[in-house]
């Protein structure tokens, strides 16, 4: 029944990552916690390590839709790869209840934001998902950094953080976002996770059949994100974080 209930998480957590460009922490963090009862590193690192497998199988999918910014996505692994290191070295030497609420603050902030999103003459005006705004590569670099160490720190690929950074500071079109960040997601988790591995904060037997099921799922997911307008593609996002950040908040 564990294993049943592992691939059932793993194929909601792909769907998400598919349909939102988040790598499914948000969910796994807090399943790996209560399901699994690991401790709240463990579940982090775990989290990465499934994160690794459901973030690539999405974003072949979103490459395929040519829902991707290359040169946007370049920038972001850059800063990402960096930051989600050093996320993971902070967190080892961390107290839990301090990674705990750290990481519920960052759901819980970034959910609102994107739940409010920009005004709505932008939004209809970045409806079309082919358009997309000049970019200062430096602010790819900033979110890419800043979504490596949410990365590092909270057991999530980083699009937590790139995403919001992406539509309500750079502007870029939600649908955009959610290919783009994608390719983040992966590099960031990759990179995360080995710190973890380095650790020894990674359950192997736990995390594996979830990952199964992500990598089945994942495709699903990214079609839909790729018919959904911007606006409930964005709510969508939103009410995951929060979701995400009330499990993590009600374990005692």
């Amino acid at each position: 029944m564990l294993i049943i209930r592992s691939l059932l998480v793993g194929m909601l957590g792909g769907f998400i990552s598919g349909l939102t460009g988040m790598g499914g922490g948000s969910l796994f963090v807090p399943i790996f916690f209560f399901l699994f009862n690991l401790p709240i590193k463990e579940a982090i690192g775990t989290s990465l390590m499934v994160i690794v497998f459901s973030s690539l199988s999405a974003l072949i999918t979103h490459w395929r839709g040519r829902q991707i910014q290359g040169l946007l996505s370049l920038t972001i692994i850059t800063g990402g790869i960096v930051g989600a290191r050093l996320g993971a070295y902070l967190t080892a030497r961390l107290p839990d209840n301090f990674v705990k609420f750290f990481f519920i603050a960052l759901v819980a902030v970034t959910g609102v934001k994107m739940w409010q999103g920009t005004n709505q003459k932008n939004e209809e005006a970045k409806e079309d998902h082919t358009v997309c705004p000049e970019l200062a590569l430096w602010k790819g670099i900033i979110a890419g950094l800043a979504g490596g160490i949410a990365s590092g720190m909270g057991g999530v690929g980083g699009a937590i953080i790139i995403v919001p950074l992406l539509h309500l500071w750079l502007l870029v079109p939600m649908r955009i976002c959610v290919g783009t960040v994608l390719a983040a997601v992966f590099f960031n988790a990759f990179s995360g996770s080995l710190g973890y591995w380095s650790e020894k904060l990674i359950d192997i037997p736990a995390g594996f059949p979830v990952a199964a099921g992500a990598v089945v799922a994942a495709p699903f997911g990214a079609r839909l994100s790729m018919r959904l307008n911007q606006r409930r593609l964005r709510r969508i996002f939103a009410v995951v974080l929060i979701l995400g950040g009330l499990a993590t908040f009600l374990k005692r």
